[in-house]
């Protein structure tokens, strides 16, 4: 079943000095709850994946925090069993955590990146760049 959506709940941005080198980027995602809520589709209903984003520009100089939620539509009876063994084990099947995990980084480094951009900050991914390759045809496509 698809994701039903993803929703931010809390935004900080925070530049607590001017940077300084050596300046280290550490990134963390990390899913804090699992818990249940209703569908509005018969016999469906959707899991909540609470998680925070984080990057630290380190030493102590920045950070960003992204709270939010992801929601998982499935049937009621698989819900059930993701519920079951968050309570038991605090883990997620990997296929499910694959997919929830993949959609919350892409929301995040998006909104990571257009934020800390406001502030001055240094991009936390590598941006593509072209480079010139020596002995290049003239070919125009």
């Amino acid at each position: 079943m698809p994701i039903a959506g993803l929703q931010f709940d809390k935004i900080l941005v925070e530049k607590l000095k001017p940077l300084e080198a050596p300046l280290k980027i550490n990134s963390n995602l990390s899913i804090k709850d699992v818990s249940k809520e209703d569908a509005s589709v018969k016999g469906n209903a959707c899991v909540r994946f609470d998680f925070v984003f984080g990057l630290d520009y380190t030493p102590k100089q920045a950070n960003v925090e992204l709270k939010g939620h992801l929601l998982f539509m499935e049937k009621e009876k698989e819900v059930d069993s993701i519920l079951a063994e968050w309570k038991k084990t605090k883990k997620v099947a990997p296929a499910l955590l694959e997919q929830v995990l993949n959609a919350v980084l892409v929301k995040c480094n998006i909104k990571a990146l257009l934020l800390s951009q406001e502030l001055g900050l240094p991009p936390h991914i590598r941006m593509p760049t072209l480079a010139n390759k020596s002995g290049a045809s003239n070919y125009l496509g």
